[in-house]
């Protein structure tokens, strides 16, 4: 596994140079690729971080001790989900842990809108946060057993089962 750039709207593509493939392990399954700003992060077994768009990578010693479920970002912040945590970093570089462990185990995240959310769709389990670091649950009706690959907020206009506080 490897990510490749382009410079010149996609005529040509290079690889990176420093990208560890533990990074991208198995994305299509679990972790990601997120970007804020300048700051481009990829993380699955490992985490690596791009300050240059791709061309050049480091790799971050991964926070969660674990497999990552997914990476995310808001404005401010990157944000990783790893079994009942959520991890929190200004940079991509420096981690902290949310307060208190989740009350379920959770796969994906978004930020949108000022929130935060991260679920675990197969228990219909959702968490809402304004900070990344407190969490609270939120009611999911419906469903359930579903698999989610990824959120996407902001496209057409939720389904009544979808009603977060």
């Amino acid at each position: 596994n490897w990510v490749i750039v382009s410079s010149d709207g996609g005529k040509t593509w290079t690889e990176g140079k420093g990208f560890r493939p533990s990074c991208a392990d198995f994305i299509q399954h679990t972790g990601d690729i997120e970007m804020k700003g300048d700051v481009l992060m990829v993380a699955a077994k490992d985490v690596c971080r791009s300050t240059d768009l791709g061309k050049t990578w480091e790799v971050i010693s991964n926070p969660t001790g674990g497999s990552i479920g997914d990476v995310f970002a808001s404005p401010d912040a990157f944000y990783l989900v790893a079994g009942d945590r959520i991890w929190k970093s200004d940079d991509g570089k420096a981690w902290q842990a949310s307060g208190a462990k989740l009350a379920a185990r959770v796969d994906r995240g978004v930020a949108a809108g000022g929130k935060l959310v991260v679920l675990n769709a197969g228990a219909n389990r959702a968490f809402t946060s304004t900070d990344g670091m407190t969490w609270q649950a939120a009611t999911i009706s419906g469903g359930g057993g579903q698999s989610v690959r990824d959120l996407v907020v902001g496209y057409g206009t939720p389904a009544a089962s979808c009603q977060l506080p």
